[in-house]
């Protein structure tokens, strides 16, 4: 569709058959991962499982290590967590003008203890060098340190080094550290090109950008409450370097995020708290909603091995293309469970302090391009890239060959910072071409003649038809590259081979009708969505 063009209504019996195909394919692929969970219980790696809930009376796959950690790591931290809020409600009632102090304090002591003053010691390393570095007030330099530190993450020398002096053989602690310091890696960056942003002349976000970005995060015309007016409260954070900790080490959203670019932080930092009464409903019903995904993550666990099955190529390879499908589908709704409840504990303890992080994930279910998914996925690092790296070199506003430039120059940098692997790699070059492709495509439909060819030739339901029929090859590469993000390139190529190089037409045009389907149900459920938040506005 055109960027800007609202998805124009089908007939109802349509719809409703779009999404009977849609549905039906999710329960029928559902139920055939559940039967091969069960019939190849035991060809899986017998360590990819551990005993499962009493009343279940099943194994639980634990194989997805991201997941299985933090799931108990919450735990560990929840006492934390609560001392914390705790502390900063007493010192917002009483002393307010020392909460960046209380809570350094507070939170180092806690990082401390759970860490280690290796650890720490390395933080507070990377945190200085960044600092002394943005003294030189330009975003240049900034950058080329913040690439320079984050590379201490990609060499192996650097790796090993840290592991050996930090974590020794504790794989455990060794993980965590690797995974917050990447966190804090984009904290200490946002802190120090913040104050470099307003040396880069004629290149800070525009205001159309900004309006595309309060568009993109918040819904058609709905106030920005990331907008940069000066706050009128206690100015609590500032731009020294206990500010840079405050923000970094800030305790609730260390160690899984959200990211919340320091912008953000510091003006909601420093605005007036609002009224509790106003919040306490939909805090609930976040924390309500965030604790349900947790659980039905252990629970669906208990009974689709769909993590454990991709570790093993042989199985894949023999299973059916239906049964295949399933694997993928509820790898990515895994994925986005995932990180629903991993960004969605913190931020609900950072809503306490009146913050405001990122929401999570939208539903991937009904999400077929790529643009849509880097938007709506991870919206904080999303956030980061566009504010330091697209706006910068040029943003919306500096023609093609510049806004590509500047795309490849945010998908490298995704690249780095997921880890410089293989499959890293063709995630992100796919990715890449996806967007590139689907901008093409948008300005292709933005030239007046196709413009007025389309609307002479075919109505309104029609180009809805064929813009979904036009969709489908980029929507089956996007979940293929997605594959290949979940269980590595070889998982990918299984994918890969299986349903495009196989040469079994058949089962190809099967797929492409299922999921034309499937993107013209998540159209309408795109539509519905709009509808909805602009009634909300109203």
């Amino acid at each position: 569709m055109p960027r800007g063009a609202r998805i124009q209504p089908l007939p109802w019996p349509e719809v409703l058959f779009y999404r009977t195909v849609h549905i039906s394919a999710v329960v029928y692929i559902t139920w055939l991962v559940y039967s091969a969970s069960r019939e190849y219980d035991g060809a899986l790696n017998i360590y990819a499982f551990e005993r499962g809930w009493w009343w279940i009376g099943a194994d639980k796959d634990v194989s997805n290590y991201e997941w299985h950690y933090f799931y108990k790591w919450f735990w560990v931290i929840l006492p934390f967590y609560v001392g914390h809020f705790a502390l900063s409600k007493i010192i917002e009632w009483n002393f307010v003008w020392m909460k960046r102090w209380v809570d350094l304090a507070y939170s180092g002591g806690v990082l401390l203890y759970l860490m280690g003053w290796q650890t720490i010691l390395l933080f507070l390393g990377h945190c200085l060098a960044m600092y002394i570095v943005s003294f030189t007030r330009s975003f240049f330099i900034c950058w080329i340190a913040s690439l320079c530190l984050l590379m201490t993450l990609n060499i192996e020398f650097t790796y090993s080094l840290m592991q050996d002096w930090c974590c020794k053989d504790q794989d455990g602690k060794f993980y965590l550290l690797v995974y917050t310091l990447a966190l804090t890696h984009l904290r200490y960056s946002s802190f120090c090109l913040e104050k470099c942003l307003p040396e880069v002349k004629g290149q800070s976000p525009s205001r159309k950008d900004n309006d595309k970005i309060k568009s993109d995060n918040t819904g058609p015309q709905q106030k920005d409450p990331h907008h940069e007016e000066e706050p009128l409260g206690t100015q609590v954070c500032g731009e020294g370097f206990v500010d840079l900790l405050f923000y970094v080490f800030y305790l609730p959203l260390f160690f899984t995020g959200p990211l919340l670019t320091f912008n953000f932080f510091r003006k909601q930092m420093n605005s007036p708290s609002s009224p509790g009464s106003k919040k306490t409903r939909p805090l609930l019903i976040g924390v309500a909603r965030v604790l349900f995904w947790g659980m039905a993550n252990e629970f669906l666990l208990h009974f689709l091995y769909f993590n454990a099955i991709q570790q093993n190529g042989a199985l894949m390879q023999r299973l059916d293309l239906w049964t295949l499908a399933g694997v993928g589908y509820w790898s990515g709704q895994f994925f986005m469970n995932k990180y629903t409840v991993l960004y969605g504990v913190p931020a609900s303890l950072a809503r306490l302090e009146n913050l405001d992080p990122p929401q999570g994930p939208r539903c991937v279910a009904y999400i077929y391009t790529y643009s849509e998914m880097w938007k709506y996925f991870d919206r904080g690092m999303y956030s980061f890239i566009k504010r330091y790296i697209f706006f910068p070199l040029g943003g919306s506003q500096g023609g093609v060959l510049r806004q590509t430039a500047a795309s490849v120059a945010c998908f490298t940098f995704v690249y780095l910072w997921h880890g410089s692997e293989y499959y890293v790699f063709l995630w992100t070059l796919f990715n890449f071409v996806g967007v590139v492709l689907e901008r093409i495509a948008a300005v292709i439909l933005d030239v007046p003649v196709v413009y007025n060819t389309e609307r002479r030739y075919l109505s309104k339901e029609w180009i809805r038809r064929l813009h979904g029929f036009l969709a489908v090859p980029l929507f089956l590469m996007s979940a293929i590259t997605a594959f290949c993000f979940f269980g590595g390139s070889s998982v990918g190529f299984i994918f890969y081979s299986r349903y495009i190089s196989s040469g079994n037409f058949q089962a190809l045009g099967t797929v492409y009708a299922i999921l034309y389907c499937c993107v013209q149900s998540s159209m309408e459920i795109k539509e519905n969505l709009y509808t909805s938040e602009k009634i909300k506005v109203s």
